[in-house]
């Protein structure tokens, strides 16, 4: 996230989108601390707070319910329901505490954005979609002090606001947790406005910013698919960094010296001793790798793992359907990001932009908390 937010603060990326597939409390506490909730889903359907963008007492949000409705909650006291049997619900305590009034009004499609307004103005709240009414209650508050949202029981809801703190920092919370569904954030983004799409697993430890702009330019090149870092911790890259003198033989294991192609050191995400001699490596020679001048490889033919790539969108999109694949012992259809990356030609290693990846599940044995440490010690340079 340092590397992340300081592109973000420079404006050399647009939106950071976080997708959550864990359910551990403290990695979920960390994400709500840093970023915005856009996508909710039945994994956590308590209401959590977000902060959107709010002029003259009024913001505006887009709302998108896929299954049941999608909750928004004003002030702790006015709590309204979208799109449940295609039908807007507005539930508030009346006067005496006693009842609730509930409130209706019907043909709210689902299945697509709508952008509804919330205004107060002189204790009465109005919510409007499409220059259509659809609530005009009188209230107690003026002003709006807090907002929520969560999502239906077996539903998964979409939300788009601007932000107004953590801003282009999005969270995307997931209906499942394992890897057969991760094709959940890749089918949203066939969709979503973007020009180039940066897919970053979350141990990436170092991003060299000074080059990021250099990563940018060859990815628009239209005879481009897939472009990967030179990824420190990746079989690819290994190959490649000793071919060309970046990781002297010295420090290798003799698996990895003298291979005539990346597909004989694949293996390599096994090996956490080795792993760690490289990291270490980096860490006390990285001049000579963020300086390096190798020339951009074509990866035809390899098998990359994605720890960490770009794509542009039109690409991205024609290219979408290749990556289902039938698993029979499941029984179901699942996205399979690293045949996506086998399938397709023209994939590049883009060898003078270096991030790092901190260490595949079989090597978190020797890559521990210990190495991270001297990742957390370098400063970014720019």
């Amino acid at each position: 996230m340092l590397y992340l937010e300081t592109l973000l603060n420079k404006k050399k990326i647009d939106e950071i989108h976080l997708w959550q597939f864990t359910s551990i409390s403290n990695d979920v506490q960390y994400f709500e601390s840093i970023s915005n909730i856009h996508k909710s889903s039945s994994q956590f359907n308590e209401y959590r707070e977000i902060f959107p963008k709010i002029y003259n007492k009024r913001f505006i949000i887009g709302i998108k319910s896929t299954k049941g409705g999608s909750y928004v909650l004003i002030n702790d006291k006015y709590e309204f329901i979208f799109n449940l049997n295609n039908t807007v619900y507005a539930m508030f305590a009346n006067k005496n505490k006693n009842e609730v009034d509930i409130k209706k009004c019907f043909k709210i499609s689902k299945d697509k954005f709508l952008l509804y307004t919330f205004e107060i103005n002189n204790f009465t709240l109005l919510i409007t979609v499409k220059k259509k009414v659809l609530f005009n209650l009188k209230i107690e508050d003026n002003n709006f002090s807090s907002v929520k949202v969560h999502s239906d029981k077996h539903s998964e809801n979409y939300w788009h606001y601007e932000e107004m703190k953590n801003r282009n920092i999005k969270l995307f919370d997931t209906e499942f947790r394992d890897r057969y569904h991760w094709y959940e954030a890749y089918k949203y983004y066939l969709t979503y406005d973007y020009e180039i799409l940066l897919k970053m697993d979350d141990d990436i430890v170092y991003i060299d910013i000074n080059r990021f702009d250099d990563y940018i330019f060859f990815i628009r090149n239209d005879k481009i698919n897939i472009a990967l870092p030179n990824l420190i911790n990746h079989a690819v890259s290994l190959f490649y960094n000793n071919k060309y003198g970046l990781i002297p033989s010295i420090i290798l294991n003799k698996t990895y010296i003298n291979r005539n192609t990346s597909l004989e050191v694949y293996d390599y995400y096994k090996d956490g001793k080795q792993a760690e001699i490289i990291h270490k490596y980096f860490i006390n020679n990285i001049n000579k790798f963020i300086n390096n001048k190798i020339e951009p490889i074509n990866l035809n033919g390899q098998l990359p793992s994605i720890c960490a790539f770009g794509i542009k969108k039109k690409n991205f999109v024609k290219y979408y359907k290749k990556t289902f694949i039938k698993r029979a012992r499941f029984n179901i259809i699942s996205f399979d990001d690293e045949r996506y990356v086998h399938t397709l030609k023209n994939n590049y290693l883009f060898p003078k932009f270096i991030c790092v990846h901190y260490h595949f599940g079989p090597q978190a044995k020797e890559i521990n908390e210990k190495m991270f440490i001297y990742y957390k010690s370098l400063k970014i340079n720019i």
